[in-house]
């Protein structure tokens, strides 16, 4: 009863997308010419509480001796819109993460193909973008390391584990070694199959050559006291 003889624009929201719809309507009321019949439009109505509902449309023409009608079947899609407009927010901010992380991140396929790659990444390596996209991370890792990388790799491939870590080493653009903490998490599909793989990496390389001179330098110090010809001890302050 509240519904019957209302004007349509009546329970319409004014928004420009359904603009076009009214007069579309109104004129093939006048001249039986509908141009949008058998089409889906989106509209968004007005509910009677004053929020919105967005419904999708199916218009059709009728003829009858008295005039012409346009009948429309509709399907009210708001839980669905807002869902998507959600998901889309979700992408939108995980992107800008991605984009503007200050760790390089790769998102890659069951393939071990880069799927996507983040500016700093990019970076780390010396490649641009397009360099790296399409192409497997064991062409860029050290081949020392591929073995261990691969090990770990096999284990989310077959279902074993949903994620790992180890310190690793890629080759960058100009043949210099990066060493890098590699963090990868898995994402599956419902029936467990690999969606993708999400991985970030941080630049350890400091510390690793540190590490590394500190360990020739211990060496070579061993080395030198067990060649001297005589005796050596090692005390402090309150032993000498």
């Amino acid at each position: 009863e509240e519904m019957l003889g209302k004007n349509l624009q009546q329970l319409l929201s004014p928004i420009h997308k359904q603009q076009d719809f009214i007069p579309g309507v109104a004129n093939f009321i006048r001249t039986g010419m509908l141009e949008r019949a058998g089409r889906i439009i989106e509209l968004t109505a007005a509910h009677k509480n004053g929020s919105e509902v967005i419904v999708e449309v199916s218009l059709s023409g009728t003829n009858f001796p008295e005039g012409h009608y346009a009948v429309g079947i509709l399907r009210d899609v708001t839980a669905r819109k807002q869902t998507e407009e959600a998901l889309q927010k979700s992408r939108k901010e995980f992107k800008l993460y991605f984009d503007a992380g200050s760790v390089g991140l790769s998102v890659t396929g069951a393939d071990k193909n880069w799927i996507e790659v983040n500016q700093k990444f990019c970076q780390m390596l010396n490649y641009t973008k397009e360099a790296l996209i399409g192409h497997s991370w064991a062409e860029f890792t050290h081949p020392d390391d591929l073995y261990a990388d691969n090990e770990l790799f096999l284990k989310v491939l077959n279902d074993e584990t949903d994620s790992y870590e180890i310190d690793k080493r890629f080759i960058r653009s100009d043949g210099s070694i990066l060493y890098v903490t590699l963090s990868v998490v898995c994402l599956r599909n419902d029936d467990r199959t690999i969606h993708h793989l999400l991985a970030s990496y941080i630049d350890i390389t400091g510390r690793k050559l540190a590490e590394e001179a500190l360990s020739v330098t211990n060496r070579q110090y061993e080395s030198l006291i067990n060649n001297i010809d005589g005796i050596v001890w090692i005390a402090d302050t309150e032993t000498l």
